[in-house]
């Protein structure tokens, strides 16, 4: 087994998550150039972007039954993918999956590659570490697959720097993993001779598990003029009628400011704070018709083109429902989806957190429209704008030092389905 970071290594993620910027200009790993067409060969790729991005635990069901029928022990054990906020061990894994692109197969390969989680059944970290590994790795993993996936690029070095590896990354999925084992396996000796046994190992314990490493998409790739042209018209994702708050411009899950920013915050105007954690009179609904795919307790993504499969087409994706549709629904624009809560996550109020993915894929949320109010990003995550022709824009209130937040100034109202009086249960 490549058990290449100690336990006692597994206590240091607490620290750098809480100073990744710094740590991460420490790191400054350059991006293997993205292929300029897409292709059918497989040269150079470890893992497909699909199986990378969903892999073959599509959801918080499909990854409760694999623990179950190999009685893990995280089946029961709660994990927190956000710190202080535990979840279920499914719940967890579909929750790191979701955010940060990362399917949940793959974070139980390089967990049972390290730590024989899967044939050992318990693993040897203490539970606060094992938490932190997760977590770590989710975050990284995906930091590097978004780089490579927007073309920021040069090739991948050995960690002294001596020279490139010999052969470029041939997607993201490859170029985020070969990052990963020269930050975190790589323990001395020719990198290239240890990256080309620890991909060997990698695809055989993938594949023992979860079936072909390159199933699927090959490639991700960045949407076309085409491909936005078939991207529906998309409104506010509450009620018509109702006013809800602009709190966080865009952002991603780590609080970074780098690519994509792929979402954005709302609350119901008059609930602040989480005290209670559900508003149950207020609506969450669909910003344009499709069909809700991919089960998680608390999140939500609703498929555009209608056929289920999010690898073809655009989502939008709904964070921190309560109450929220079962899959398998198609929907109309405005239907209801499920309350605003502080569940799935960190939430310092009742809110949704808002996003649109590509092929389920993240793309930076200010290259979209809803309800004729462009988003803009602003200097740092959570700030930002929201701008229409003949309306004041609204400055995202986001007040991060202050429990309660004076969003007044950041109202907007919604015209997306029946009215807010309208019963819909």
């Amino acid at each position: 087994m490549w058990r290449r970071v100690h336990v006692l290594a597994l206590l240091l993620p607490a620290l750098v998550l809480l100073t990744a910027p710094a740590v991460w200009a420490a790191y400054p790993l350059p991006v293997s150039p993205s292929l300029a067409a897409e292709g059918e060969t497989q040269a150079g790729l470890t893992l497909s972007d699909e199986q990378f991005v969903s892999g073959a635990l599509r959801g918080e069901p499909a990854v409760a039954r694999f623990l179950a029928q190999r009685d893990s022990f995280l089946l029961a054990h709660a994990l927190e993918p956000v710190l202080g906020k535990p979840m279920p061990g499914p719940t967890a894994l579909a929750f790191l999956g979701e955010v940060y692109s990362v399917s949940p197969a793959l974070l139980l390969t390089l967990a049972e590659m390290e730590h024989d989680l899967l044939s050992d059944g318990r693993a040897a970290a203490q539970d606060a570490a094992l938490s932190d590994w997760f977590r770590w790795t989710a975050m990284h993993l995906s930091r590097w697959f978004y780089d490579h996936y927007a073309g920021r690029a040069t090739p991948l070095t050995s960690p002294l720097r001596e020279r490139p590896l010999r052969e470029p990354a041939g997607n993201a999925a490859t170029y985020a993993l070969r990052a990963y084992y020269l930050t975190r396996v790589y323990d001395g000796g020719d990198p290239q001779v240890g990256l080309e046994a620890w991909e060997q190992a990698l695809v055989a314990t993938y594949e023992t598990h979860f079936g072909p490493a390159r199933d699927g998409l090959l490639r991700a790739r960045r949407p076309t003029a085409a491909d936005r042209a078939a991207l529906p018209a998309l409104k506010l994702p509450w009620i018509r009628g109702d006013t809800w708050y602009f709190t966080g411009g865009p952002h991603n899950f780590d609080g970074s400011d780098r690519y994509p920013l792929s979402g954005v915050d709302f609350q119901p105007a008059g609930r602040p704070g989480c005290e209670p954690d559900v508003a149950r009179q207020r609506w969450v609904v669909a910003s344009a018709v499709g069909r809700s795919i991919d089960y998680q307790t608390n999140w939500l993504k609703l498929d555009h083109d209608g056929d289920g499969d999010p690898h073809s087409g655009w989502q939008t994706v709904y964070g921190h429902l309560a109450n929220r549709l079962g899959d398998g629904k198609m929907v109309s624009q405005g239907q209801p989806l499920g309350n605003p809560s502080c569940h799935g996550g960190f939430a310092g109020g009742v809110h949704v957190h808002f996003g649109v993915k590509f092929q389920n894929v993240w793309q930076p949320i200010s290259e979209f429209v809803l309800s004729g109010w462009q988003i803009q990003n602003g200097e740092d995550a959570y700030h930002g704008w929201m701008v229409r022709g003949g309306f004041e824009p609204r400055l995202s209130c986001v007040q991060p030092d202050r429990e309660y937040m004076d969003c007044a100034h950041a109202a907007l109202m919604s015209d997306n389905g029946r009215d807010a009086t309208d019963r819909y249960r």
